[in-house]
């Protein structure tokens, strides 16, 4: 046997062996890949739940702190903290820090809610501008407010992480929603929900005409009730609020007789 036999022998079975491996290669792959769909279509169906409500009120929930820093939003921050207090969640807390506002944001929160000073240790885990005072309702006890000095909002939500109690936490801007929409003639809210609703009832009040789109022809009725919809509809957006849904155009045109209330434009 020649060199030249030897070569194209080798190159043979080189190939062979090649070809084999990636075989091999690709057939584990495929088991690894039926084996883990297979674990995949299992956990799925042990671990499906549609009872979200039931999640939200359960007792195995982790709670959760709501850190809303504010500065100079004295027109919007009892609004804002009224929505958040309607949330539909086990347990929370909501706490608000004043980032050194100039306006009377403070004096609005301490007479809305009857905030009174309070005394509370605390850890000073992450450096923050020194706070002045920390204010505590007896009726509202899941609320507690901050007065510190200006920081910036990243420091404002510093200072609430280090007073928070509970493990988990999320920002939310407290005029984020309204300033966005300040200047605006027409402004459209998706989602009749309690926040959707104060925004709009705050937008309102600034001579913006608002838009609802929501599923429902009455905000609320599967949850209050159609009547108590209604009412609450009329007391938030007072009259002249068009409401679109996704099956059609409706409008909410309550006149001072509730009884004469309608929510179907004819």
């Amino acid at each position: 046997m020649g060199w030249r036999e030897f070569a194209i022998g080798f190159v043979y079975w080189f190939n062979l062996f090649v070809l084999f491996y990636f075989l091999a290669l690709n057939t584990i792959y495929l088991i690894l890949f039926l084996v883990s769909l297979r674990e995949v279509f299992r956990f799925v169906r042990r671990t499906f739940f549609s009872d979200y409500g039931q999640i939200m009120q359960s007792e195995m929930t982790w709670p959760i702190s709501i850190l809303v820093p504010a500065h100079n939003e004295e027109k919007t921050i009892v609004e804002t903290i009224r929505s958040l207090q309607m949330i539909n969640y086990g347990e929370f807390e909501i706490i608000v820090i004043n980032d050194g506002s100039t306006d009377g944001t403070l004096l609005r929160l301490r007479e809305a809610y009857d905030l009174g000073r309070v005394d509370k240790v605390y850890r000073r885990s992450i450096e923050t501008e020194p706070v002045r005072a920390i204010y505590g309702s007896l009726e509202h006890s899941n609320l507690l407010v901050i007065d510190k000095e200006k920081g910036g909002k990243s420091d404002a939500l510093n200072a609430g992480i280090n007073l928070s109690r509970y493990p988990l936490f999320c920002s939310v801007d407290a005029d984020s929603i309204i300033e966005t929409a300040a200047h605006s003639r027409r402004a459209v809210v998706v989602g009749a929900s309690f926040i959707g609703m104060e925004a709009a009832a705050s937008l309102k009040s600034r001579g913006c005409e608002v838009t609802i789109v929501a599923p429902d022809k009455v905000p609320f009725e599967r949850i209050l009730g159609a009547e108590i919809g209604k009412l609450f509809t009329f007391q938030t957006m007072h009259r002249h609020i068009v409401q679109k849904s996704f099956s059609g155009v409706r409008c909410i045109q309550c006149p001072k007789n509730m009884q004469q209330c309608a929510f179907a434009c004819p």
